[in-house]
């Protein structure tokens, strides 16, 4: 009778252990469930700061209009809809507007320079395939006319 009870005993005590396992479970579903949720919502939160950021640094009010931005605004345009623009690297941006003379000596516009100008003014910076030394690579550049 002993052993029936003890066996008895036993069996109730790891099915209360199984109980306990399943509700460790259940609650560490939740758990990870109720991580997700947060990491979605921080994600949103995130997104909407940069968004706010994005907005915050290209208010007219508040941007120093460079001489690069200048120059660009003077020599280069955004293509229209219906138009088909030519892509150019900022480097090859500063080469014309050096052939041109349009760039003092003593300037200190660089290749840095034109990229940010162009990118603050939104032309659409794209990576294009380009054969370059003899080897296809890809090269980022912006859609302008002249």
């Amino acid at each position: 009778m002993r052993a029936f009870v003890a066996v008895k005993n036993y069996l109730a005590n790891n099915v209360s252990v199984l109980r306990e396992i399943e509700e460790l479970k259940k609650e560490n579903k939740l758990f990870h469930s109720a991580i997700t949720e947060m990491r979605k919502d921080i994600d949103l939160l995130k997104q909407s700061e940069r968004k706010r950021l994005k907005e915050k640094s290209t208010n007219k009010r508040d941007t120093v209009e460079t001489p690069a931005d200048q120059l660009i605004k003077m020599h280069y345009r955004k293509p229209e809809e219906n138009e088909e623009g030519i892509f150019r690297m900022p480097k090859d941006i500063l080469h014309d507007l050096i052939v041109l003379q349009k760039i003092p000596r003593n300037s200190d516009i660089s290749v840095e320079n034109i990229g940010k100008a162009l990118t603050n003014q939104g032309y659409k910076n794209i990576a294009k395939r380009v054969i370059f030394n003899g080897k296809s690579s890809s090269r980022r550049g912006y859609i302008v006319m002249q």
